[in-house]
């Protein structure tokens, strides 16, 4: 089984609310319009996890989409109060539940990796700048993330169980690990 097939599978366990199926994928047309709408390239795994779901309301604050179910899922209506994403080339992937958020960093200084970065804006830097790196890509974030919310609890801040399972994390140097940000 691919990584790719695991997280499709594991998207489907992690519970969502009674009755309310994972949604359907965008179409080709509705990525592209989202791309020529914010300017920002769409990279071809996003546009795969796109195309198989568009915005599900999994995860502890629900997986982001274009023009979703839910407007508070959107990724575009996200640039609207979170313009620093936009400035950093990071797409809003979701969030934890409490006010902070996962970004895919279409642009970083590990290319050619495409981490997913924690956002505190509590934190210093606010929304400027990512707390910790949690995945080396976005298939890898969504298995963790997933994986968690089906009861493993090693992701993000156990730095052995997160390499065995991410080891190009290590490379990421956008941001710090969990596990080194923790001790800040």
């Amino acid at each position: 089984m691919t990584l790719h097939e695991e997280v499709m599978q594991l998207a489907a366990q992690v519970p969502a609310p009674p009755g309310e199926p994972l949604p359907p994928g965008a179409s080709h047309s509705e990525i592209d319009g989202f791309a020529e709408r914010t300017g920002l390239s769409i990279p071809p795994e996003l546009r795969e996890w796109l195309r198989f779901t568009n915005g599900p309301c999994i995860g502890p604050g629900g997986i982001y989409g274009i023009r979703p179910k839910r407007v508070h899922q959107d990724m575009e209506g996200a640039f609207e109060f979170l313009p620093e994403f936009r400035r950093n080339s990071w797409l809003p992937l979701g969030t934890d539940g409490c006010g902070d958020y996962y970004v895919l960093a279409l642009a970083s200084e590990a290319e050619p990796l495409r981490p997913v970065y924690f956002v505190d804006p509590y934190q210093d830097g606010g929304y400027t700048r990512p707390t910790y790196a949690v995945a080396s890509e976005l298939w890898r974030f969504l298995r963790f993330l997933f994986r968690n919310e089906l009861g493993e609890r090693t992701w993000p801040f156990d730095s052995r169980s997160v390499l065995i399972s991410d080891p190009l994390l290590a490379e990421v140097r956008g941001a710090p690990l969990p596990w080194e940000a923790d001790r800040r």
